[in-house]
């Protein structure tokens, strides 16, 4: 039988010592390039790479690291985001951020439906 503490009645719910931990799948990623400190023509460089060597790997994945900025004009960010919407869109099946890291992107170089990685 189950203790109480006195005063408080037994919810059922799961307090801190009783919560279930949340499992995440892990993201298979082929590469990962790392961005910080490049200008944003040398991201977009190392990134065009990248897609070059992974576009016909069947269901390869990049993660772009390029920090946590706003995504504006001057920034890797904002930049990777509008050459994956516009100059790469025919070569990329998808885009997104990565989940839990708003400093990275997750991204599946090749032609075919667009698919979130």
């Amino acid at each position: 039988m189950a203790a109480r503490r006195a005063g408080r009645a037994d919810s059922g719910r799961p307090g801190p010592d009783r919560a279930k931990p949340v499992s995440r799948l892990p993201i298979q990623v082929d590469e990962e390039l790392d961005l910080h400190g490049l200008s944003i023509a040398e991201a977009l460089a190392q990134t065009e790479m990248a897609l070059a060597r992974w576009g016909r790997a069947p269901d390869a994945c990049i993660r772009l690291i390029h920090g946590a900025s706003s995504g504006d004009r001057g920034s890797i960010k904002g930049a990777l985001r509008r050459q994956l919407e516009t100059t790469w869109k025919g070569r990329i099946r998808g885009f997104k951020p990565e989940p839990g890291n708003p400093g990275a992107t997750l991204v599946r170089p090749g032609m075919g439906p667009k698919s979130p990685p």
